[in-house]
Protein backbone atom coordinates (compact mmCIF):
# COMPACT_ATOMS: atom_id res chain seq x y z
CA UNK A 1 0.00 0.00 0.00
CA UNK A 2 3.09 2.23 0.92
CA UNK A 3 4.39 1.68 -2.44
CA UNK A 4 1.01 2.44 -4.36
CA UNK A 5 1.02 5.58 -2.55
CA UNK A 6 4.20 6.91 -3.01
CA UNK A 7 4.27 5.68 -7.09
CA UNK A 8 0.87 7.84 -7.54
CA UNK A 9 2.49 10.63 -5.47
CA UNK A 10 5.36 11.14 -7.68
CA UNK A 11 3.34 10.28 -10.33
CA UNK A 12 1.08 13.28 -9.42
CA UNK A 13 4.33 15.85 -8.94
CA UNK A 14 5.17 15.01 -12.24
CA UNK A 15 2.50 16.05 -13.77
CA UNK A 16 2.38 19.15 -11.65
CA UNK A 17 5.80 19.83 -12.77
CA UNK A 18 4.89 19.22 -16.53
CA UNK A 19 1.67 21.80 -16.30
CA UNK A 20 4.24 24.50 -15.07
CA UNK A 21 6.13 24.12 -17.67
CA UNK A 22 6.30 26.52 -21.13
CA UNK A 23 4.66 24.14 -23.43
CA UNK A 24 6.13 26.38 -26.68
CA UNK A 25 6.61 24.21 -29.36
CA UNK A 26 9.81 26.15 -30.80
CA UNK A 27 11.59 24.99 -27.46
CA UNK A 28 11.31 21.15 -27.71
CA UNK A 29 14.42 19.33 -26.62
CA UNK A 30 17.09 18.16 -29.44
CA UNK A 31 18.85 15.07 -27.94
CA UNK A 32 19.88 13.42 -31.18
CA UNK A 33 23.58 12.38 -31.34
CA UNK A 34 23.56 12.81 -27.30
CA UNK A 35 25.14 10.71 -24.97
CA UNK A 36 24.17 10.36 -21.40
CA UNK A 37 25.94 9.21 -18.15
CA UNK A 38 23.68 8.53 -15.03
CA UNK A 39 23.14 6.46 -11.67
CA UNK A 40 20.24 4.53 -10.70
CA UNK A 41 18.69 1.72 -8.63
CA UNK A 42 17.99 -2.25 -10.30
CA UNK A 43 14.66 -3.51 -8.45
CA UNK A 44 14.08 -7.37 -8.58
CA UNK A 45 10.39 -6.65 -7.65
CA UNK A 46 10.41 -8.46 -4.15
CA UNK A 47 12.68 -11.41 -4.56
CA UNK A 48 15.77 -12.14 -2.42
CA UNK A 49 17.56 -9.81 -4.10
CA UNK A 50 18.17 -6.44 -2.71
CA UNK A 51 17.66 -3.48 -5.03
CA UNK A 52 21.17 -2.88 -6.55
CA UNK A 53 22.96 0.43 -7.45
CA UNK A 54 23.52 0.93 -11.40
CA UNK A 55 25.11 2.29 -13.71
CA UNK A 56 23.67 3.92 -16.92
CA UNK A 57 25.42 4.73 -20.18
CA UNK A 58 22.41 6.35 -22.87
CA UNK A 59 22.78 6.94 -26.41
CA UNK A 60 19.88 8.89 -28.91
CA UNK A 61 19.83 8.24 -32.69
CA UNK A 62 16.97 10.42 -33.01
CA UNK A 63 14.93 13.11 -31.03
CA UNK A 64 12.91 10.45 -30.39
CA UNK A 65 14.89 6.76 -30.11
CA UNK A 66 17.56 6.08 -27.49
CA UNK A 67 19.19 2.67 -26.06
CA UNK A 68 20.35 2.38 -22.68
CA UNK A 69 23.05 -0.09 -21.12
CA UNK A 70 22.82 -0.93 -17.21
CA UNK A 71 25.41 -2.12 -15.44
CA UNK A 72 24.82 -2.59 -11.69
CA UNK A 73 26.34 -5.05 -8.95
CA UNK A 74 26.91 -5.40 -5.13
CA UNK A 75 29.19 -7.23 -3.27
CA UNK A 76 29.46 -8.00 0.77
CA UNK A 77 27.61 -10.06 3.61
CA UNK A 78 29.06 -13.02 1.84
CA UNK A 79 26.99 -12.24 -1.18
CA UNK A 80 28.07 -10.83 -4.88
CA UNK A 81 25.95 -9.69 -7.64
CA UNK A 82 26.42 -8.76 -11.15
CA UNK A 83 23.51 -7.08 -13.52
CA UNK A 84 23.26 -5.88 -17.23
CA UNK A 85 20.61 -4.65 -18.92
CA UNK A 86 19.71 -3.64 -22.21
CA UNK A 87 16.91 -0.84 -22.63
CA UNK A 88 14.79 0.70 -25.55
CA UNK A 89 13.40 3.88 -24.55
CA UNK A 90 10.73 5.88 -27.16
CA UNK A 91 9.48 9.88 -26.56
CA UNK A 92 5.71 9.76 -26.27
CA UNK A 93 5.88 13.77 -25.43
CA UNK A 94 8.94 16.35 -25.58
CA UNK A 95 8.29 19.73 -24.05
CA UNK A 96 11.07 21.94 -23.39
CA UNK A 97 12.83 20.65 -20.27
CA UNK A 98 10.30 17.33 -19.87
CA UNK A 99 10.17 14.55 -21.71
CA UNK A 100 7.68 11.64 -21.57
CA UNK A 101 8.97 8.17 -22.35
CA UNK A 102 7.83 4.47 -23.20
CA UNK A 103 10.44 1.51 -22.36
CA UNK A 104 10.92 -1.88 -23.29
CA UNK A 105 13.80 -3.62 -21.37
CA UNK A 106 15.31 -7.10 -20.35
CA UNK A 107 18.55 -7.52 -17.95
CA UNK A 108 20.02 -11.06 -16.72
CA UNK A 109 22.13 -11.41 -13.68
CA UNK A 110 24.05 -13.62 -11.46
CA UNK A 111 24.03 -14.02 -7.58
CA UNK A 112 26.89 -16.16 -5.58
CA UNK A 113 25.98 -16.42 -2.11
CA UNK A 114 28.48 -17.73 0.52
CA UNK A 115 30.69 -18.39 -2.47
CA UNK A 116 28.59 -22.02 -2.94
CA UNK A 117 25.15 -21.35 -3.96
CA UNK A 118 24.44 -19.21 -6.63
CA UNK A 119 21.43 -18.47 -8.89
CA UNK A 120 20.84 -16.44 -12.39
CA UNK A 121 18.18 -13.54 -12.30
CA UNK A 122 15.79 -12.02 -14.82
CA UNK A 123 13.94 -8.82 -15.20
CA UNK A 124 11.56 -8.23 -18.47
CA UNK A 125 9.55 -5.60 -18.61
CA UNK A 126 8.12 -2.39 -20.06
CA UNK A 127 7.27 0.69 -18.78
CA UNK A 128 6.49 4.77 -18.63
CA UNK A 129 8.55 7.14 -17.33
CA UNK A 130 9.80 10.94 -17.13
CA UNK A 131 13.15 12.99 -17.53
CA UNK A 132 13.10 16.31 -16.35
CA UNK A 133 16.28 18.35 -17.66
CA UNK A 134 16.99 20.89 -14.76
CA UNK A 135 19.98 22.23 -16.52
CA UNK A 136 20.57 21.59 -20.32
CA UNK A 137 23.39 18.69 -19.31
CA UNK A 138 21.42 17.48 -15.76
CA UNK A 139 18.48 15.42 -15.58
CA UNK A 140 16.25 13.61 -12.93
CA UNK A 141 14.24 10.56 -14.30
CA UNK A 142 11.57 8.49 -12.62
CA UNK A 143 9.63 5.23 -14.48
CA UNK A 144 7.01 2.89 -13.88
CA UNK A 145 7.37 -0.39 -15.00
CA UNK A 146 5.66 -3.39 -14.93
CA UNK A 147 8.07 -5.55 -14.43
CA UNK A 148 8.96 -9.94 -14.41
CA UNK A 149 11.36 -11.09 -12.04
CA UNK A 150 12.84 -14.49 -12.41
CA UNK A 151 15.39 -15.60 -9.97
CA UNK A 152 17.04 -19.10 -10.61
CA UNK A 153 15.51 -21.99 -8.80
CA UNK A 154 11.61 -21.22 -9.98
CA UNK A 155 10.97 -18.22 -7.94
CA UNK A 156 9.30 -15.31 -10.07
CA UNK A 157 6.69 -12.77 -9.62
CA UNK A 158 5.10 -10.44 -11.78
CA UNK A 159 4.70 -6.88 -10.24
CA UNK A 160 4.71 -2.83 -11.10
CA UNK A 161 7.91 -1.07 -10.19
CA UNK A 162 7.41 2.58 -9.13
CA UNK A 163 10.40 4.22 -7.97
CA UNK A 164 10.80 6.78 -5.56
CA UNK A 165 12.67 10.05 -5.70
CA UNK A 166 15.81 8.82 -3.66
CA UNK A 167 15.79 5.50 -6.12
CA UNK A 168 14.96 7.40 -9.68
CA UNK A 169 17.83 7.79 -12.15
CA UNK A 170 20.40 11.04 -12.42
CA UNK A 171 22.22 11.57 -15.61
CA UNK A 172 24.62 14.19 -16.91
CA UNK A 173 24.57 14.04 -20.75
CA UNK A 174 27.45 15.67 -22.79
Amino acid sequence: MKKIFLALSFSLFFAGISFAQDFGTDKALHLSGSKSLGLSIVSFNGLAEPDLPAVNFRFWFDDNVAVEAVFGGAGGDNRDIVYVEGKLLAIIKNYNSLNFYASAFGGFGISNYARAESASLLNIGAGIGAEWFVINNLSISYEINLLYSEKGGGDSQIGISADVLPKAGIRIYF
